[in-house]
């Protein structure tokens, strides 16, 4: 399906595509604007500590990177998503934005809070696990949109 057969099929859906694009595309730029600032942090902040640790050095910059990913992630969808014709799979895609917000959010504070020596680093991987599980819910919704009888691949 193109995607301006799925927006065109209701005003609802079109004006709830629009609203999701707009706050995913505020949201990646402002995890963009973030990234920089973090890779600053590190440079200023921490350059000494990253000489005598390379685990801290290696986590730092792990969590600095997943800023970016999560940027990109919202990024993308900002460009791109297409809300489903499908009112349940609309409603799922209106909800799951949560996950990814909160992954962005919680791999923020993961960067500032969270104890970077020790193997063990909680909130980056539910950061990771939220943004996977969107990922892979909003390509499943993709998915079975595009394989309804009738349409073509």
């Amino acid at each position: 399906m193109t995607s301006e057969v799925v927006e065109n099929t209701g005003e609802s859906s079109f004006g709830q595509a629009q609203h999701l694009k707009k706050v995913h595309l505020i949201v990646g730029l402002i995890a963009l604007v973030i990234f920089p600032l973090t890779g600053a942090y590190m440079r200023i902040y921490l350059a000494d500590e990253f000489v005598a640790s390379d685990r801290l050095r290696f986590s730092m910059r792990a969590n600095h990177i997943y800023i970016l990913l999560s940027s990109l992630i919202h990024i993308s969808l900002g460009s791109y998503l297409r809300v489903s014709a499908k009112q349940r799979r609309a409603n799922l895609q209106t909800f799951a934005p949560l996950l990814l917000f909160t992954s962005t959010t919680l791999m923020i504070t993961a960067f500032f809070a969270e104890f970077k020596m020790g193997i063990d680093r909680p909130g980056a991987l539910l950061a990771m696990v939220l943004a996977s599980g969107w990922t892979l819910l909003h390509a499943f919704i993709a998915f079975s949109d595009r394989t309804e009888p009738g349409d073509r691949l």
